[in-house]
C-alpha cells in the first residue's frame, strides 16, 4: 500500500464519520408530534379562553393571553397534540399563537410593546451611509420596531 493511497483512504473515511455524526442530533433530538402527549378535546359550546385552558390543563403547558378573546368553541376531538388543539380552537379566529422557551403566547401583542419584543426576533443591522438617528427621523411610523443600538446600528424586531 503506498502512502498516498492511505492518506485517501483515511480522509474518505474521515469524512463518512463526519457525515454521520452531523445526522445524529437530528434524529436525537428531534421532537416529533408523535413525542407530544396527546389530549382528549372536548368542549361543548364554551369560550374559547375556556377551551384553551382546559386543553393547557390536559397538555400540562403553560400559556400566556396576549389578547382577549370573544366567541365559542364547539370542539369533540380525541388523541390530539397541544398544537393541533390550539390549532382547531382558533380556527376560525385571527388569533396567532407562539411557542417561546416552552410557554405558548396566545394573540398578538400592540406592536413595540415589551410583550411584543419577547414574541419577535430581533435582528441587529449595521448601517453604512446614514446614521441611527438621521435613520430614526425618516422612519418615524416604524419607531416601535426600532431600536437605536449604536451610531451607526440599529436592532429592528
Amino acid at each position: 500500500m503506498s502512502r498516498r493511497w492511505c492518506k485517501k483512504y483515511f480522509i474518505v473515511h474521515l469524512l463518512l464519520i463526519y457525515f454521520l455524526l452531523s445526522l445524529w442530533p437530528i434524529s436525537v433530538f428531534a421532537i416529533s408530534t408523535s413525542d407530544q402527549p396527546k389530549i382528549d378535546l372536548f368542549c361543548p359550546d364554551i369560550s374559547i379562553k375556556e377551551a384553551l385552558l382546559t386543553a393547557a390543563f390536559q397538555a400540562d403547558v403553560e400559556i400566556v393571553f396576549f389578547e382577549d378573546l370573544s366567541g365559542k368553541v364547539n370542539i369533540r376531538k380525541d388523541g390530539v397534540t397541544f398544537e393541533k388543539a390550539l390549532d382547531l380552537i382558533l380556527k376560525n379566529t385571527d388569533v396567532s399563537w407562539y411557542l417561546i422557551d416552552g410557554v405558548y403566547y396566545i394573540g398578538t401583542p400592540p406592536v413595540g410593546s415589551s410583550a411584543y419584543i419577547k414574541i419577535s426576533s430581533p435582528e441587529k443591522y449595521p448601517l453604512n451611509y446614514i446614521n441611527s438617528k438621521e435613520l430614526y427621523k425618516l422612519l418615524p411610523q416604524y419607531a416601535g420596531n426600532l431600536i437605536l443600538d449604536a451610531p451607526y446600528s440599529v436592532i429592528l424586531s
